[in-house]
Parts: C-alpha cells; sequence; structure tokens
C-alpha cells in the first residue's frame, strides 16, 4: 500500500502495488490529489474488485512489513487472508544482529539492487510531501518497484531461511504471530493517566 503516513492507524490509502511474476508490477491510485491529478478509479470499486482476491486464503500474500498494510487495509474495509510471507521478517531471522531490515537494505544486500528512494519522489524535510501529493510520474515506478522488490526477495529468502534452519519458526511462530499482533494495535490498550503521573512524580523524586 502506499499511504499519507507512517502510522497505520491514521494512514489514509492512496494506491496499491502488486508483483504477480518476477520483473512486473502494477500500480493502482487511488488517491492523488495533487493539482492537475489524473481522474482515477474510487477506492470503493477497486477494494470491491479485489475482495475476492485478497480475503481468498488459497492465494498467499506477501510482503514487507505487511502488518502495516494488513492494517491499513482493514480500516479502509477490505481484510486480508492467506497472509503467508513477510521479507522483513525473514530478513530478521537470517540475519538477527543487522539493525536494518527495511527494503532499500535489503535489496542492497540480497538483490544487488539500489531502490528509488521515498525521499527522491516524495521530498524532504520543508519541501516534503505526502504521498497523495506525488505525481504519478514518480508514483508508479515508486510503488511498483516496492512490490516487485518484495517478490523477489522472497524468492531469495526462502532458500536461505531452510539454510539457516529457521524456516519452521517462520512458518509456526513469527507469521501465525502478525495477526496477533495487529488485533493488539487496533484494539489498544487501556491506560490510567493518573497512575502513570503518579508513577512519573515518584521516579522524579527517586532520580533527584
Amino acid at each position: 500500500t502506499e499511504t499519507t503516513s507512517q502510522d497505520p492507524m491514521q494512514a489514509r490509502l492512496v494506491g496499491l502495488s502488486f508483483s504477480l511474476e518476477p520483473a512486473a508490477a502494477w500500480y493502482i491510485p487511488v488517491g492523488h490529489k495533487y493539482l492537475g491529478a489524473p481522474e482515477q478509479l474510487t477506492l470503493e470499486t477497486v477494494l470491491e474488485r479485489l475482495r475476492p482476491v485478497l480475503i481468498d486464503p488459497t492465494i498467499e500474500k506477501i510482503g514487507q512489513n505487511i502488518k502495516y498494510d494488513w492494517m491499513v487495509l482493514r480500516r479502509h474495509g477490505a481484510d486480508l487472508a492467506g497472509v503467508g510471507f513477510d521479507t522483513m521478517v525473514a530478513s530478521y531471522l537470517i540475519n538477527p544482529g543487522k539493525r536494518a531490515h527495511g527494503l532499500d537494505q535489503i535489496a542492497l544486500d540480497h538483490l544487488g539492487h539500489k531502490n528509488i528512494a521515498y525521499a527522491d519522489v516524495a521530498g524532504k524535510g520543508k519541501n516534503a510531501v505526502t504521498f497523495d501529493q506525488v505525481i504519478l510520474d514518480k508514483a508508479i515506478p515508486y510503488a511498483c518497484e516496492d512490490a516487485d522488490i518484495t517478490l523477489a526477495a522472497h524468492d531469495v529468502f526462502v532458500p536461505l531461511l531452510e539454510e539457516n534452519g529457521v524456516a519452521e519458526l517462520m512458518k509456526t511462530v513469527e507469521m501465525p504471530l502478525l495477526p496477533v499482533l495487529m488485533e493488539m494495535e487496533l484494539t489498544g490498550v487501556c491506560v490510567d493517566r493518573e497512575r502513570l503521573h503518579d508513577l512519573s512524580k515518584s521516579f522524579a523524586g527517586q532520580l533527584d
């Protein structure tokens, strides 16, 4: 998914990219709103057509940090079934000592490929814009590359998980854990603000 925020609880869906085979990908824009933006399919129309695929457990879904996409889609009225592989989780299991497991780093380390940087399409600092303001000429190659590289990383990681003896851990522990974590994040927790305030004062006194 391409969205307006890194926070899945606030992000608005701008577009969806897919890769079904190596070196090929598609981007469906639904929410680009810059001046002169072309007419796009409505989000409702796109999700209605995609829903049979998204909820089909026999069609495996592969993603990079797919919990984020799953939460965004759930909030927009489209659930996922058949979530089978997360390249970010696989990268961590293969090399848990490495600090970065983002798609750009995965592409460099395992595919010898330098991804289009987000800042190159959305700007940075005071000139940065949200993705709904990115022109389609820039958004399409960026979004398609994300999907294409994710599929390519999956194909590299599957044998590497076996070689490192963590394929079973990925399948039986890490992937089943994702929907549990997602439900926890979507539900949230109750916080006793007064108790936290009292603790804060207590800790401050102890520190003094």
